[in-house]
């Protein structure tokens, strides 16, 4: 069996020029950069917003 991170390789900077093709009911083209900065800003939220999640489980007493 592969080793799975020939499959899932780690974030590159070299990744960031690619265009991926996807065939299926039709064909497009994905700039990868473009949607690892989309995909870098949605995970930059959800960090602030579980820390301020965990924030609250600690400054809130339990009745």
């Amino acid at each position: 069996m592969a080793n799975k991170s020939n499959y899932f390789p780690r974030r590159s900077s070299h990744f960031k020029n690619y265009k991926v093709i996807l065939t299926g009911r039709g064909s497009r083209t994905i700039d990868v950069g473009k949607k690892q900065k989309e995909i870098d800003k949605l995970s930059k939220k959800l960090r602030e917003l579980d820390t301020k999640i965990q924030g609250l489980n600690w400054t809130t007493e339990l009745k």
